[in-house]
C-alpha cells in the first residue's frame, strides 16, 4: 500500500514521495526507486524512453544522502536543518560533481549553506556540519546573511529581498 501511495503522489509531491521511498528502503532493506516506478508505468509501448532521472539517481541523490547522514547528529542535538552550515571536502575526482550539483543540494537538504573547501580530501569525501553564523531571515529562516536593504524589510536575506522586490508590492 505504501509503495502504491508513494507512486501516486510522486508526480505532485516529488520530494515527499522520495522521502517515503527512502524510509521504506531503510526499513525493509529493499531499495525502492519511486520515480523509476513512475517512468516504468508511463512507458509507451514500442518507444524507448531516455532516463530523465539519471542526474538524480547518479549525481544528486547519493550526495544528498551523504549530507543527510551527517546532518542527523546535528539535528539530534536539537538543532533544525536550516541552522546548519555544511562543509564538504571532496576528493579530487569528486570535486566536479559536487560543484555541478551544489545549488541543488542546498535546496534538497534544507540547510542554510553548503561550502566546498579549497583543498581536496586525501581519501573519501569528508562532510562536516556546524551551526550557520548570523541571524536567520524572517521569511525563509535560512542563515545566509540578512540586512540586504530591502525597502520592504531590511532583515530579509538577499534571496528573499529579490523575491519580494520582484513581486512589485
Amino acid at each position: 500500500i505504501v509503495r502504491t501511495v508513494a507512486t501516486w503522489m510522486a508526480p505532485i509531491l516529488c520530494f515527499s514521495a522520495q522521502d517515503v521511498a527512502d524510509e521504506l528502503g531503510r526499513t525493509t532493506g529493499q531499495p525502492f526507486d519511486v520515480h523509476g516506478q513512475i517512468r516504468d508505468e508511463m512507458q509507451i509501448p514500442g518507444k524507448q524512453m531516455s532516463n530523465p532521472n539519471k542526474r538524480w539517481t547518479d549525481e544528486i541523490r547519493t550526495r544528498r544522502q551523504a549530507i543527510l547522514r551527517t546532518l542527523e547528529a546535528f539535528r539530534a542535538e536539537g538543532h533544525k536543518s536550516l541552522q546548519a552550515k555544511i562543509t564538504v571536502r571532496p576528493s579530487a575526482t569528486e570535486r566536479p560533481h559536487w560543484v555541478w550539483n551544489l545549488p541543488h543540494l542546498v535546496e534538497l537538504t534544507v540547510v542554510s549553506v553548503i561550502e566546498l573547501s579549497d583543498d581536496d580530501a586525501a581519501g573519501a569525501t569528508e562532510i562536516t556540519v556546524s551551526a550557520a553564523p548570523g541571524p536567520e531571515c524572517p521569511r525563509c529562516w535560512r542563515r545566509t546573511g540578512v540586512g540586504s536593504g530591502s525597502r520592504h524589510d531590511p532583515d530579509l536575506c538577499v534571496r528573499c529581498a529579490a523575491v519580494v522586490e520582484g513581486m512589485g508590492s
